[in-house]
Formats: C-alpha cells, sequence, structure tokens
C-alpha cells in the first residue's frame, strides 16, 4: 500500500504537468467567444483525433468495470464492452460527415437537432445529454475517491477529488476546448504505455492454479454472458452517442477523412485497452478469488507499480473530467444562447460543485445511470434519424415519445402491473438480465420506426424544406412533395 502522501504528490505532480502543458498551449488560442470557447472545428489530424476519441471517453471507471466485466460476464461480456467502444466509433464516423455537412457555424449535435426538428426536440435531446454526462461526471469523480482509497487506505478520499477538479478547471477556464484536446493526445498516449508495461509485469509475476481456468469457468461462453454483450453493445453505444464530447470531436476533425480514419484508429486503441483490462481482471480472480480485481495483483507487486497506476489514474480522471465538463457548457449555451463566454465559464466552474458532494459521499447512482442509459436508447434512434432528409419535426417527436411508452410498456409487462411501469425506468431487475436486454432492443428498434412512419404521413413543414435545414450529403435523398 502506498502512503497518502506518495498517493497526493503523485496525482498533484501529474495534474500540474498536464495543466501546464494545457495552458502553455492555450495561451496559443484566441479565445474571446463562446463557440471558441467550446467549439475547435476544422482544427485537427487524425492521429491526433483518434487519441482524443480515446482520451475522451476512457475514465478512471474503466479500471473498475473492464476487469469485473470479465469475470461477471466471462467472454461475452469482453466482446460485448469491446463492441460497445467500437460501435460508437463506427456510428460517428458514419453519421459524422453528414452532420458536419448540417452544422453550419453551430457548435454540437443538438444544433443539428434544432435545425431539423425545432426547439422541443433540442431540448429534450440537450437535457437527456446533459443528465447523463453529469452522472458521468459524478461517478468519475467517485471513482477517482474510491481507487485512491484503494490504494492508500489512510488517504482522504475529498483530496483527490479536489485536485483533480481544481487542476482540471484551471487549464479549462483559460484555454477551453482546444486546451482539452491539447492534452487528450499525451494522455491518451500514456496510459497506453503504463497499462501496456503493467499488464505485462502482471503476466510475468502472477502465478494461477493448475486447473483455475476450467475448474472457475471464469471465461465461459454463457446465455447470461450473451444477454450482457447484447444489453452492453445498446446501452453504451446509444449512451456515448449522447456524450458531447466526441460530437465536439467528430466537428473538430480537419475533414470527413479525417474523421473517418480517425474513428477507424480510435477503435484501434480501444480494443486492446478493453482486452488487457478485461483479461487482467480474470487473472486476477483466479489468483486473488478473494481481491479487488486487478488491484489484488498489482499491490502485490510492489510500490512502483502503485505509483504507475496512480499516473494513469489521474490522466484517465483528466481526460474524461475536461470533456465532460465543456460538453456540458456546449450544451447549455447551445439551448441558451444568450449566454456569454463568461457565463460558459462559470458553468464549467459550477457544475462541479454538486459532482464533487457525490464523489466525496460516494452515494449509489446505479440507478441515475440506468435511467440515464434508458432514455439515451429510447431517444437516439430519432435524433439520428436527422440524417434523413424526409425526416420531420412531428415524426422525431412521437419517435420520442414511442420510446418513453415502450419502456413504460415493457415494465407492465414484466411486472405485471401498472405500476411497474414507472418502476421499469429504473430497471429494477439490473442491467444484465433477459428482461433488460429484451427492454433496451424494444426500446433502440420502436422509436426509429415510429419516426420513419409518421415522417412519411406527415407533410413538412415549410421551414423544414429550406435548404438551410437539409444535409447536402444525405445518405437518403427525400422524394418530391
Amino acid at each position: 500500500m502506498l502512503a497518502s502522501g506518495v498517493t497526493y504528490g503523485v496525482m498533484i505532480a501529474t495534474l500540474v504537468a498536464v495543466a501546464a502543458y494545457a495552458i502553455i498551449v492555450s495561451r496559443r488560442m484566441e479565445i474571446d467567444s463562446v463557440k471558441n470557447f467550446v467549439s475547435a472545428k476544422n482544427s485537427t489530424t487524425s492521429l491526433r483525433l483518434a487519441w482524443c476519441f480515446f482520451s475522451a471517453g476512457m475514465g478512471s471507471w474503466t479500471l473498475f468495470s473492464f476487469p469485473a466485466i470479465g469475470v461477471d460476464a466471462g467472454s461475452w461480456g469482453v466482446i460485448g464492452y469491446t463492441m460497445s467502444g467500437v460501435c460508437g466509433m463506427m456510428v460517428l464516423a458514419v453519421v459524422g460527415p453528414f452532420t458536419r455537412s448540417a452544422l453550419g457555424e453551430n457548435v454540437t449535435m443538438t444544433d443539428v437537432v434544432a435545425q431539423r426538428f425545432g426547439y422541443i426536440m433540442q431540448v429534450y435531446i440537450s437535457f437527456i445529454s446533459v443528465f447523463y454526462q453529469f452522472i458521468s461526471l459524478a461517478s468519475e469523480l467517485t471513482c477517482v475517491a474510491q481507487l485512491t482509497t484503494m490504494l492508500s487506505p489512510n488517504a482522504h478520499s475529498l483530496i483527490p477529488i479536489l485536485v483533480v477538479v481544481f487542476l482540471t478547471n484551471l487549464y479549462l477556464l483559460i484555454g477551453g476546448l482546444r486546451a482539452s484536446l491539447a492534452t487528450d493526445v499525451w494522455q491518451g498516449i500514456g496510459v497506453i504505455a503504463l497499462l501496456a508495461v503493467v499488464c505485462i509485469a502482471m503476466c510475468f509475476h502472477v502465478s494461477i492454479p493448475n486447473g483455475a481456468w476450467s475448474r472457475t469457468n471464469v471465461a465461459a461462453f454463457t446465455v447470461e454472458g450473451f444477454e450482457t454483450l447484447v444489453t452492453l453493445v445498446i446501452a453504451v453505444t446509444a449512451s456515448n452517442l449522447f456524450f458531447t464530447g466526441f460530437w465536439q470531436r467528430v466537428y473538430a476533425a480537419y475533414d470527413d477523412h479525417t474523421l473517418r480514419k480517425a474513428a477507424f484508429m480510435a477503435c484501434g486503441i480501444i480494443i486492446p485497452f478493453t482486452v488487457a483490462l478485461a483479461l487482467a481482471g480474470m487473472v486476477s480472480y483466479l489468483a486473488y478469488p478473494d481481491g479487488d480485481l486487478f488491484f489484488a495483483i498489482l499491490i502485490d507487486m510492489g510500490h512502483g507499480w502503485e505509483v504507475l497506476i496512480v499516473i494513469v489514474i489521474a490522466m484517465l480522471a483528466s481526460g474524461v473530467s475536461d470533456s465532460i465538463q465543456i460538453g456540458i457548457a456546449a450544451e447549455l449555451t447551445t439551448c441558451f444562447p444568450q449566454l456569454s463566454l463568461l457565463h460558459a465559464r462559470i458553468i464549467v466552474a459550477l457544475l462541479n460543485a454538486p459532482a464533487i458532494v457525490i464523489g466525496y459521499q460516494q452515494y449509489d447512482i446505479l440507478n441515475l445511470f440506468l435511467i440515464a442509459d434508458l432514455l439515451c436508447t429510447a431517444a437516439v434512434g430519432p435524433m439520428l434519424l436527422g440524417v434523413w432528409k424526409r425526416a420531420t419535426r412531428t415524426g422525431a417527436l412521437a419517435g420520442s415519445a414511442a420510446g418513453l411508452i415502450t419502456i413504460f410498456i415493457c415494465g407492465v409487462i414484466a411486472q405485471g402491473k401498472f405500476v411497474g411501469g414507472f418502476n421499469w425506468f429504473i430497471l429494477p431487475e439490473g442491467l444484465y438480465s433477459q428482461n433488460s436486454m429484451i427492454t433496451f432492443i424494444v426500446t433502440l428498434v420502436i422509436p426509429p420506426v415510429v419516426t420513419v412512419i409518421v415522417s412519411l404521413m406527415t407533410p413538412k413543414r415549410i421551414d423544414e424544406t429550406e435548404d438551410s435545414y437539409l444535409l447536402e450529403n444525405s445518405p437518403i435523398h427525400s422524394s418530391k412533395d
């Protein structure tokens, strides 16, 4: 176990280095408007963008979740988490160019939604996005506190939270999104390099009992594991598409070719990262059945390796935290265009306060995450159908309403009572059950089907047929009215 002072010192030194680099880079940029603060359009090359995608989406929570999924759901679970990360990138690669053509001088995906489907739909999508991202921020700070106290039991959980929040805020308030993008590359490379060293060292250090793999079936392909795969792919992919940080990076790509190339390269980073941590969790479980997954081996290896993981935690936490903060600021300034640059910076600073409280108290926010996952799944179809020229405002609103009704009906059927429909929004059976899997499947499928049917049945409004509301590169052309 590390002394708390060592853990604090390593974390602070890592984040100070990140902040210093971000501030130095930011001083070369002119941040004189809200758009410059929350946007960096057409400025990033493919290799840099690939690392930006990775750093924005992989927080310290992965050091818990990825090792655990290998043990809880076996090989199917590992494949599911890996596919969920890859599928999100693939959707961005396919849909991103069409939304880029519709973005104009705007900033976020919800701007495209507003142009296509109106303000009500924009507010609905923004609400889900902000809700999901805030829960993610609170969860990330909770993980930072838990990981720190796991490595240093005498450490005060509030200190690492405040360190992460203060130092990420320091460079974000100065450089905005461009500062976040500047740090993503080195954070991503550093995390991959350090984790590769640690995982390789674990393989040489650990001794697995003979017959443990077959006796425990930890890597087995089970029915429950397959249900987990289906649920994970749908839930994680849908929620990733409500992460503003990803869309900001889509629009930061130099051009469409850059975006597609970066998305594929990001997949090449995500796959080994996910698989390595999942396998480390399996190996940890076999060698130390009663220990904390992944960390049981690490703690037994010596203090030097623990220091490396503290650096990894700091890098992962800062990479995700700054992306979430600037993403929420972008969503709010988009919905309320009268907000100034000063307001945007205040939002970035103040939204941390409730997240800090949740992270410090380490509240169980799983139910809130499940609500967010379901809402994202229910709305993602109508949102993405904005790339179809024939989609109408009425169709999108009908599809969104159909998503909520679908969740309610699934609850009534699963629990056999009317009130079960309301209960089902928090998935009382958890994320990994057959009923939950079915709910995610039908909630993903029905809303876009309703959107398409209603759109074809309803004529376009005059303001929906103006060129400014249509996508130049839409894959599906509307029929002549």
